[in-house]
Order: C-alpha cells, then sequence, then structure tokens
C-alpha cells in the first residue's frame, strides 16, 4: 500500500494520540519539503535554459569577435609597412609580417621594455649605440605620447636598416593605455634620395661658383682688351 499508493505512512490501530500528532506533523513538513524542492527544481530548470541561452549568445558574440580579430589581423598584414604593438607593460604582443623582415624576428614573449632595444637590435644612427629603451617612440607611447622618430637604425648581421617609427597609445573604455601601437619604416630610399640631392645641390652649388669665376675671369679679359 505504501509503494503502490504513495501512501506517507500508516499507523495500525490502536494508535498513540502523540504518536499520531507527530506522523501528521511530519507529512506535513514532507509535503512543504517536497514542494519546495519541486520549485526549486523547476527555478533551476529555468537558469539552465536561460544560462544555455546566454552561451549559445556567448558563442556568436566570440565567433564574430574572432572574425573581426582575423580581418583586423589580415588588414595589418597586408600593410606595406611594419606594425608592432606592445601591451601595457612593454611587452611585444603583435608584429606583422613586414616588420619581421626589417627585424629579422618576430614576437618573442617574454621581452620587457627595457630589453626592447637589445633584443630587436636597434641603435643610434650613425653608431654602434643602442637606442635608450625609454625614448623609443613605442615606450614613449604607453605614457600618453604620440612619437615620432628617424634616428634609428636596425642591425640586422651584417646590414644596417635605417627606419621611421611612429608610434601611439591604444586606450580601453575608461581611457587607460592597454596597448602601444607603431609604424615601421624603411628609409633606405629615402636616405639616399636626400643624400643624392645634397651631392647635385652641392655639385650645382661649386658649378654656379666655376661659373661666376669664369664670368668674372671673361670680364676681366674684357675689360683688358
Amino acid at each position: 500500500a505504501i509503494k503502490y499508493a504513495k501512501l506517507y505512512r500508516y499507523l495500525a490501530k490502536p494508535w498513540q494520540a502523540e504518536d499520531l500528532k507527530l506522523t501528521v506533523q511530519e507529512a506535513v513538513n514532507s509535503y512543504f519539503q517536497e514542494k519546495k524542492l519541486a520549485e526549486q527544481n523547476a527555478q533551476l530548470q529555468q537558469m539552465n535554459q536561460e544560462l544555455a541561452q546566454l552561451n549559445q549568445e556567448q558563442a556568436v558574440l566570440i565567433a564574430k569577435l574572432q572574425e573581426n580579430e582575423n580581418r583586423l589581423r589580415q588588414f595589418l598584414e597586408a600593410m606595406p609597412v611594419g606594425v608592432g604593438v606592445v601591451d601595457a607593460e612593454g611587452k611585444p604582443y603583435y608584429i606583422n609580417q613586414k616588420a619581421k623582415e626589417i627585424f629579422g624576428k618576430g614576437v618573442l614573449a617574454n621581452t620587457s621594455s627595457e630589453q626592447l632595444s637589445e633584443v630587436y637590435q636597434l641603435y643610434q644612427a650613425g653608431t654602434n649605440q643602442q637606442y635608450p629603451a625609454e625614448n623609443l617612440p613605442i615606450i614613449r607611447a604607453l605614457k600618453g605620447e604620440s612619437a615620432i622618430a628617424d634616428d634609428l637604425e636596425i642591425h640586422q648581421g651584417n646590414k644596417i636598416i635605417p627606419v621611421e617609427i611612429r608610434a601611439t597609445p591604444i586606450y580601453d573604455v575608461n581611457r587607460n593605455i592597454v596597448y602601444a601601437i607603431n609604424t615601421l619604416e624603411d628609409i633606405t630610399e629615402r636616405q639616399q634620395a636626400e643624400a643624392e640631392r645634397q651631392k647635385f645641390i652641392e655639385e650645382l652649388f661649386e658649378l654656379n661658383c666655376t661659373l661666376e669665376l669664369a664670368l668674372e675671369a671673361e670680364s676681366n679679359l674684357t675689360k683688358a682688351a
């Protein structure tokens, strides 16, 4: 009877009044506990459904974010200039293919901001002195400055590459600097063109001086004649 009729309990005659009272109290308590448990289970089921919905929405957002990140990475990889990014601590975070070609290496995650010049072989132009890390445009950008420098060289083996670097900070929604990004451009051809232009100006100046002397000599001869 207890099993198939789902009875709480049965009392045999003759029963004790106190026993009957306690049994009824326990039955009532059991009823309310089961009712409360059923309500909690229903609530938990609803929460699980809501959580599943949130997880599904989050999965869509993550997939969209990854798609945007991949698209941004493709844009950066396609740029004709080098692009590098460091995190808020000055550690390398991203380097595109053009920058890898200029540096001769990619991201070295364990590099600190103080080691950037040493690791990536950044030197003062025309010297064998490493560029001060605190003066690097990308480190200055971490302090909120948009910086530019064209007095740097990268020593890649026996090859020396003059570069121009422009850097700017990247902020989060709370205006905290979380990254700094810089562009890296090989200015070898520019310097060669400037050197040729300077040489041409000097030759032109020398030619003008020679022409003036020739004209002066011709004038003197004319006067003498």
